[in-house]
């Protein structure tokens, strides 16, 4: 029987899936794989895989359940043994519960009910062990994966600025960047001497700018010239703008570049 770590076992790519649907929990399977640089099929296969390993699940709004007058936070004075390990896994077993902890002898979180006396009493009936229960409305301002809007004007300003901070980077030669169609990433390609990437190979971080999910991705001319040559390649770098080049020779090559994808 396999372990639990080997159960839930997940690779580089894996995170960088989950990481990005933390912070943008609305991406499509394309808006993910444009991103990664890989098909959508194969991004659908990755985001199923984790569903059945429990790390992604279906996420609640909680902002429209506060609307609704559904958001209350509870706590529960439980001992351990059976009734805590009974209780917990009904926690995690309701939709109703999205969100819960244990903080020494108590258990508390965020429960979708409307009626608080009505919750309570359930509890107190079902599991007659547990000790005080206290129930009482919460407003949440801001919760992990909540969308956050932003209009295309600042993710054009967020773009240009993280460009100009790569830009002073060690053995920086050019800085592209693009806003995805949809309005909702940022992407900054950043072309360095072949000595400042050790592997030789493209690197590459996700960060999160004035709750803009960005990506910076760090390569050479070398790995810009090998897009060209797939049609997946050449459809990402179409839609770069420069926005630094070391000098009108670099300025040249990257624009010629970004032309060749154009054609």
């Amino acid at each position: 029987m396999s372990s639990d770590s080997e159960r839930l076992a997940i690779t580089g790519k894996d995170w960088l899936l989950l990481k990005m649907l933390i912070e943008n929990p609305s991406l499509s399977d394309s808006e993910v794989a444009e991103e990664l640089g890989v098909t959508r099929q194969s991004v659908s296969k990755r985001r199923k895989r984790l569903e059945e390993k429990g790390l992604l699940r279906r996420y609640v709004f909680l902002g429209a359940a506060y609307v609704a007058g559904l958001a209350k936070f509870f706590r529960v004075e439980v001992g351990r043994g059976e009734d805590f390990e009974e209780f917990t896994r009904y926690l995690s077993s309701t939709w109703r519960v999205p969100i819960y902890w244990v903080r020494g002898r108590y258990v508390e979180g965020i429960v979708l009910v409307e009626d608080a006396e009505s919750f309570k009493r359930f509890l107190s009936d079902e599991f007659p062990s547990l000790g005080e229960v206290e129930v009482e409305p919460v407003r949440i301002a801001k919760f992990l994966s909540e969308k956050i809007e932003t209009r295309k004007a600042s993710l054009e300003g967020v773009a240009q600025a993280e460009a100009r901070k790569e830009s002073e980077g060690k053995g920086v030669r050019a800085v592209i960047y693009r806003v995805s169609r949809e309005g909702k990433l940022v992407h900054i390609y950043v072309v360095k001497d072949r000595r400042c990437l050790p592997s030789g190979e493209p690197t590459y971080i996700h960060r999160v700018r004035s709750g803009v999910p960005v990506k910076v991705e760090y390569g050479t001319y070398d790995s810009l010239k090998a897009m060209l040559k797939s049609k997946l390649g050449r459809k990402r770098l179409k839609e770069f703008k420069v926005a630094y080049a070391r000098d009108k020779g670099e300025r040249k090559r990257i624009s010629m570049i970004l032309r060749l994808a154009r054609h």
